[in-house]
């Protein structure tokens, strides 16, 4: 019970998230890899990934693209890749893969973020990513 109630107050301060703390800054994207929790620009509170692997393998995949080439779009068959490395998957499932999990990380707060072309997906080049180590 103390661990059940420990856990749901944890929970409940994420949620409310902490007032009195200063905002992020508006147009970057920090990332935990430690933990797998991001910043989105403009907002204060910490969203986790959880053992959500797949969607925070793309994001990391799309942030390191947009740190390589801003501008650039990412493939489809690289997200593929990055997001289930290893795996030989029909090109419709995988398709269906992906863009199941890009609506997974738009739900997460990224929807704003997370650009699709013709030619992949990218961050637009406005946003910074920065790599926080132990928030």
């Amino acid at each position: 019970p103390a661990r059940i109630a420990l856990r749901t107050l944890r929970h409940a301060l994420e949620a409310a998230g902490a007032d009195d703390a200063p905002a992020a800054d508006d147009e970057t994207l920090e990332i935990d890899q430690d933990r797998r929790w991001i910043r989105i620009p403009g907002r204060v509170r910490w969203v986790r990934f959880g053992r959500q692997m797949v969607p925070w393998r793309l994001l990391l995949e799309l942030c390191e693209a947009r740190l390589r080439a801003p501008g650039q779009a990412i493939s489809a068959e690289a997200l593929i890749a990055a997001g289930w490395p290893g795996q030989s998957v029909l090109p419709t499932a995988a398709q269906n893969r992906l863009h199941v999990a890009i609506n997974t990380l738009r739900k997460l707060g990224l929807r704003q973020l997370i650009i699709t072309r013709d030619e992949g997906y990218l961050l637009p080049p406005s946003v910074r990513v920065r790599w926080v180590v132990n928030s």
